[in-house]
């Protein structure tokens, strides 16, 4: 017997998928981290790994709300950076 995915939402788009297709970005000890394996402490959200998500994200600061804290204009810009070298 096959045991499901864990299943989490995009903050920008809203659809559902699983966590394996999803970049969860968390905030450990007042830093903003990409946590790749999903198993970082802290307050998580998650995001498709596309530039129309991230973009989304950033120009309504969806990461700010979920976190709840500010987030860099160069955090936005690593991520960007690493789902073009994916």
């Amino acid at each position: 017997m096959d045991i499901p995915a864990s299943v989490n939402k995009c903050i920008a788009c809203k659809k559902r998928k699983s966590e394996q297709e999803l970049m969860r970005v968390v905030k450990n000890k007042n830093q903003i981290l990409v946590d790749p394996r999903g198993d970082l402490p802290g307050r998580g959200a998650y995001l498709c790994p596309d530039e129309l998500c991230v973009n989304k994200a950033r120009e309504n600061q969806l990461l700010k709300k979920e976190l709840k804290t500010d987030i860099p204009d160069d955090f936005y810009a690593e991520m960007l950076e690493k789902i073009g070298s994916e």
